[in-house]
């Protein structure tokens, strides 16, 4: 099996991405063609043209010879283009007409792996529609007919095909992984693990610097459609606040929207926007009260990066490099978090294998998912992804001092940390009541020994006291700081917010939940014939309600490994076994409360997700390790295969089922890593991904 899936590798390499290498071997020397433009281009005489009429701007390519395959070759009219884009019409020797394609094509002048063009057999003539406006210039290049396609092994694709072959090698129902039971003092099982969130950081790193977020952008930026403007800088102003003992903006008001009778209308703020002569821009998703901006995102990330670094460079910190830092620890602490529980389940009594531990912490980040928030470099993301990764960490303090027999610092470090998320998203901080599940048996014990003598009560008081006393004093510094705010203790700002409706005032059937559950977590993906394959989904809603773009929902297109909750009967046994039951339904109840008021509140964004998508990879997580107990019988030649090693570390062989449920996973985790990794690209790359943009686009020149 392992030979086999390394020659297909090999093979999907040398005869499928290099086929057009093997279609041209045979061509010696590229054909002459001919070009001609049609009546909307006026040749300007330096190797380009103007257009004078877009419905009849186009280039006629005739060949000498039927054309399979086009080189634009390198002309001086080109220099100066990003790219060019046209509609590819064919036409053979029996055609009256072209036949159009309906895809947009395109080359780019500064990248030769974009300039070969894939027709077909029998084709005698190309026209190239020029996808332009009236006015423009278009470059007029000469085309070769049937060139040569040389051998290509890009580097990136060969990492992307090795990544794919470990993980098949590595994680397939047969491996040997899964025999190995997990051992995490043991160097064989702990390097595995740091060998995988080692992979998963490089990962976010590429992402990340593919996206922008070395430059992430900074300053005021224009929202055209409102007349408004948004403050990308809002954090770092937030700090600056902050270190000046302001709980406001420092940030001038546009006149006229504090002369508003209703500021949050956003119509009527658009309108003032628009039309206001006060040079000091309106300010859009800000929370805004009594004539002064506040930050109504979560405060933490400012007190505990924003700020620090401020008073240590004396430099604002760019949002890029803040959410870099955010998402790197949800990695670290996800992997934390599945250690922490695996070890929890081996104290039950429960053998886990290495290979099921690998694999959830494998496919943890995809359905955060964070593979695609680390691609969208805004301070929105900075209060989930700043409040995810203190709830890991606060749950895996939480089973340390359990597995620990309630040691009282884990437990006042993981209430201390959880109670920081009520600064960063306040729904986050309803995972507390996680806690009494996993520490009931404790909590019962405390109550009886506390009865029986003076001694066991003053430890249950100190118990208790490590784990209210953090939530105390970290909630009293927020509640005050709302207070100062908008009045009230309770009270965030999201009212407030001067954002695309009126938040104020905002209501809606809660019946919109329903359609948006579908969006969320059943919407298949839009899939392309084309580059880059994946498509933002239409998303139509019978009423207005906040709704950004959708790659797809997460069972069906970001995670669809993780519908094997959705088949309890295949990992409950296990669940009852190990006393777990109470957990999974916290998790379940934790789910429907988070997801239902994000919805209602704020309708559809797949950064919403990260609310409540790290409680269904626990509850993934709970799945394999239930699927992974199911075991076959250690056969006589296994027996004696494993006389020289430790019995306690080898496991008997995955059940005929629990084999298909493992292999189920691992492909639905490959195919969301592959989305994700075509998610980045979109039909109009940005000036700093051209370079990934066409390269990546060349390899599927065979298409």
């Amino acid at each position: 099996m392992d030979f086999l899936i390394i020659g297909i590798m090999i093979f999907v390499e040398l005869f499928v991405f290099n086929l057009p290498y093997w279609q041209t071997i045979s061509h010696t020397s590229s054909g002459v063609t001919k070009v001609s433009v049609g009546p909307g281009l006026q040749k300007l005489g330096d190797g380009t043209a103007r257009v004078i009429d877009k419905d009849k701007a186009w280039l006629t390519i005739t060949g000498d010879e039927s054309m399979n395959y086009l080189r634009v070759n390198k002309s001086p009219g080109e220099n100066g283009f990003r790219a060019v884009a046209w509609i590819i019409g064919t036409r053979k020797a029996t055609d009256g007409g072209f036949y159009k394609a309906n895809v947009v094509s395109s080359y780019s002048p500064k990248y030769d792996v974009s300039r070969y063009i894939h027709l077909g057999n029998n084709t005698r003539q190309v026209r190239l529609y020029l996808q332009t406006e009236e006015q423009d210039n278009v470059p007029i290049p000469s085309f070769s007919a049937n060139p040569r396609v040389p051998l290509r092994l890009p580097k990136i694709r060969i990492f992307c095909e090795l990544i794919v072959v470990l993980l098949l090698l590595a994680f397939r129902p047969g491996s040997l992984l899964y025999r190995k039971t997990a051992s995490f003092k043991s160097a064989s099982t702990v390097l595995p693990i740091c060998f995988i969130v080692i992979v998963q950081i490089f990962c976010l790193v590429m992402l990340w610097l593919v996206a922008g977020g070395a430059d992430s952008v900074t300053g005021f930026g224009d929202l055209p459609w409102s007349g408004s403007k948004v403050d990308y800088d809002q954090y770092a102003q937030t700090a600056n606040s902050l270190i000046g003992g302001r709980v406001h903006l420092d940030i001038p008001v546009n006149k006229d929207l504090a002369a508003m009778s209703n500021p949050y209308d956003a119509p009527a703020r658009f309108r003032v926007a628009t039309q206001s002569q006060d040079s000091h821009p309106v300010l859009f998703d800000v929370a805004f009260r009594d004539g002064k901006y506040y930050s109504y995102f979560g405060v933490i990330p400012a007190v505990i990066l924003f700020a620090p670094y401020k008073l240590l460079t004396g430099n604002d910190l760019s949002v890029g490099p803040a959410i870099l830092t955010f998402a790197i620890l949800i990695v670290i602490a996800s992997a934390l978090l599945v250690v922490q529980g695996a070890r929890l389940l081996i104290r039950r009594g429960h053998a886990v294998s290495l290979g099921s531990v690998l694999l959830v912490e494998s496919c943890m980040i995809l359905g955060l998912p964070l593979l695609i928030v680390i691609q969208q470099i805004l301070f929105y993301q900075l209060p989930q992804t700043c409040g995810l990764a203190l709830l890991l960490l606060a749950l895996s303090c939480w089973i340390q001092s359990k597995i620990q027999s309630l040691n009282k610092w884990w437990l006042a470090a993981g209430s201390f940390l959880m109670a920081l998320t009520l600064g960063c998203r306040p729904q986050l901080v309803l995972a507390t009541l996680i806690a009494p599940v996993i520490f009931w048996k404790e909590i019962t014990e405390l109550w009886k020994n506390g009865l029986t003598s003076k001694k066991d009560f003053f430890n249950e008081m100190l118990v208790w006291a490590s784990a209210l006393l953090p939530f105390i004093i970290v909630f009293i510094p927020i509640l005050e700081y709302n207070r100062l705010r908008f009045g009230n203790f309770s009270d965030f700002g999201a009212t407030y917010n001067l954002t695309g409706f009126d938040m104020t005032h905002d209501s809606r059937p809660w019946s919109e939940v329903f359609p948006l559950a579908f969006l969320y977590f059943f919407q298949p993906p839009y899939l392309s014939t084309t580059f880059p394959f994946v498509l933002r989904t239409a998303q139509g809603m019978p009423l207005w309600i906040p709704m950004q773009p959708s790659l797809g929902g997460l069972l069906a297109t970001l995670a669809p490994f993780a519908l094997i909750i959705l088949v309890p009967t295949i990992w409950m046994q296990t669940v009852r076994r190990a006393k777990l039951m109470p957990f999974v339904v916290a998790l379940t109840t934790y789910f429907l409360v988070v997801f239902i008021f994000d919805a209602h509140s704020v309708g559809y964004d797949v950064r919403y997700i990260l609310d409540f998508g790290w409680d269904l990879m626990l509850l993934f997580g709970i799945s394999i390790f239930g699927i992974d107990s199911k075991r076959g019988q250690m056969s006589d030649r296994l027996l004696k295969q494993d006389e020289s090693i430790t019995m306690c570390k080898t496991l008997a062989p995955l059940s005929d089922l629990s084999q298909v449920m493992i292999g189920v996973s691992l492909f639905g985790a490959i195919a969301a890593w592959a989305f994700s990794f075509f998610s980045m690209f979109q039909p109009n790359p940005a000036v700093h991904m051209e370079p990934l943009w066409w390269n990546v686009s060349s390899w599927f020149l065979f298409v």
